[in-house]
Parts: C-alpha cells; sequence; structure tokens
C-alpha cells in the first residue's frame, strides 16, 4: 500500500492536469498514489483527456458533480494512503514537497500534528510567496491563512467526518476542515519553504468565494457552534492583533482592512446573539476594541 494518496479533483481544468500530475510523479518522495477525481466534467477537452488518462501511480474516478468537497471525499474513500495530500488540479507542487513534509508526520509517534503546512508560491496573475500560519488554533477560527494541499492524516479526516459537502459556495470547504482539526484539538507544522505552487487568476473559485466571505464565516461557526462557543474571546482577540498587524504592514490597505474588520465584528456579535451565547464584560470589551481598532 503506498504511503500517500495524492487526491486531485477535476471539474473542466484538463488544461492544467499534466502539470499537477508530473509534479506529483517528479518527486524524490515515491511512496505515492494518485487519484483524480472527474467531478462531473462538462468540458470536451477535459473528459476526452480522463477517458483514456494513462499515467503511472494514476486512476481515474469518475463521478457526477459533487463540489470540491464531495470530490475531495470520494477520492479519498478509495485512497489506500496513510496520509492524504489534496491538489487542486490548476496547482503543482515542489519535487520535495513529500520528502519535506511526510517524515515529520512519521516522526510524530502520538499524532499530535494532524497535517503539515508550508509556504507557497504563487504563480500566474500574481506572483509573490504566501507565508502561510503557523499552529495557533484560535487565529484559524478567524482567518484562513492555510493551503489546502498540506498533508494530512487519513484518520484525522475520519474523526472530522471528511470534508463538509454542504458549503453554500465552493472554496472555503479547506478552511472548514481546517477549523474541524483545530476543534479536535490537532497541531501543525509549518515548513517555511514555498514547496507549493499556487495558480492565481482573474474569475478563481476562492475569488469568487470571497466575495460572499461573511456569509461562508457565518456558515463556518455554525457547523462548529461548539468550538466558537467555547473559545469566542479567544478567537476575537486573535482576529483583531492579526488585522492590527496587517495595519502596520499594509499602510495602503488600511481603509480597505478597517472596513473588513467592522464588518467581522458587527458579524461576530450578530452571530453571539441569533446563537444566544453567553456575553461577559471582558467579550464585549474585546469586541468593542476589535470593532474600533486603531484608527
Amino acid at each position: 500500500m503506498p504511503k500517500v494518496s495524492v487526491i486531485i479533483p477535476c471539474y473542466n481544468y484538463g488544461q492544467f492536469l499534466d502539470e499537477a500530475v508530473d509534479s506529483v510523479l517528479a518527486q524524490t518522495f515515491q511512496d505515492f498514489e494518485i487519484i483524480i477525481v472527474n467531478d462531473g466534467s462538462t468540458d470536451e477537452f477535459t473528459n476526452k483527456l480522463l477517458a483514456t488518462y494513462d499515467k503511472q501511480k494514476t486512476r481515474v474516478l469518475n463521478q457526477a458533480n459533487q463540489g470540491l468537497g464531495g470530490a475531495r471525499n470520494s477520492g479519498i474513500r478509495v485512497s489506500s494512503g496513510e496520509y492524504i495530500v489534496c491538489l487542486d488540479a490548476d496547482d503543482k507542487l515542489h519535487p520535495e514537497f513529500l520528502s519535506k513534509t511526510i517524515p515529520i508526520l512519521d516522526a510524530d509517534h502520538e499524532h499530535q500534528y494532524g497535517f503539515v503546512m508550508t509556504w507557497v508560491q504563487l504563480f500566474g496573475d500574481l506572483t509573490f510567496i504566501w507565508e502561510t500560519a503557523e499552529f495557533d488554533p484560535y487565529l484559524v477560527g478567524m482567518r484562513n491563512g492555510m493551503h489546502p494541499a498540506a498533508p494530512f492524516r487519513k484518520a484525522c479526516w475520519d474523526a472530522a467526518g471528511g470534508y463538509n459537502e454542504h458549503m453554500t459556495t465552493c472554496g472555503y470547504e479547506d478552511w472548514d476542515f481546517w477549523v474541524s482539526l483545530a476543534a479536535l484539538g490537532y497541531k501543525w507544522v509549518t515548513i517555511k519553504e514555498p514547496l507549493i505552487y499556487y495558480r492565481k487568476s482573474a474569475g478563481s473559485m476562492l475569488g469568487k468565494a470571497n466575495e460572499k466571505r461573511l456569509v461562508l464565516f457565518r456558515e463556518i461557526i455554525r457547523n462548529h457552534e461548539e468550538f466558537y462557543r467555547a473559545n469566542c474571546e479567544e478567537i476575537i482577540v486573535k482576529g483583531w492583533e492579526y488585522f492590527n498587524s496587517r495595519l502596520q504592514i499594509c499602510e495602503a490597505d488600511r481603509t480597505a482592512i478597517l472596513e473588513v474588520k467592522d464588518k467581522l465584528a458587527i458579524e461576530l456579535e450578530s452571530i453571539r446573539s441569533s446563537l444566544s451565547w453567553k456575553i461577559t464584560a471582558p467579550f464585549r470589551a474585546t469586541l468593542d476594541l476589535f470593532r474600533r481598532g486603531k484608527r
């Protein structure tokens, strides 16, 4: 059995698929399988390509469209690996991605770490290095600072009940999943090297999802109500600290960031009220501080 199963959901992204698959086949760590999930593609090129797709260690699973969460879950269900990597069909891996991440999970005999994060190299319409989040179970409740291709234990996926297949809009399934693992008490390690190549293009699924960020944020909170109830003050403090640090770094974006802070504070107060959370004086003071920020 392979140690790692790389799941590649594909919906009409056939033009990028060879790059993604070849980046996996080029790994210095070779104990893996690749499962491409054709998630009901309607693109003729993609379907023709996958109908006869023939590459080493690779198989294709065809299904009716179930969305990103459903496609990932389908691939993971039929996988054999102890560890899972969910690679988007238009992204790529650095040749040493697996050789630098998998040994960390192997060495963790107590299974404290659920996954290993790395920094990300963006390419395409934008080119820069994304310094993904270090371990902080509270900050992940406020923002998604992590890339979906981080390798995780299949046992964690089982414990979390898989990816949520019922999100209102595709694009935030990975954030919801990371919150699930944080709520279960799993930690993570972040390697400060760009070992994933993330294609940034106009009109991407994540970009469209970000337009509905507050709606999806509310949905994630409802999906993990117990986690947010138990840690609401810590989560808001972390969010406040993060946004103020961003103000200091990106003064040009000050107005935009403050607007997001205002919206998030109002949204959190609304959610707390609708869920009948017990409000405390420190919580109200923190929320007010978060709303006002440093102007």
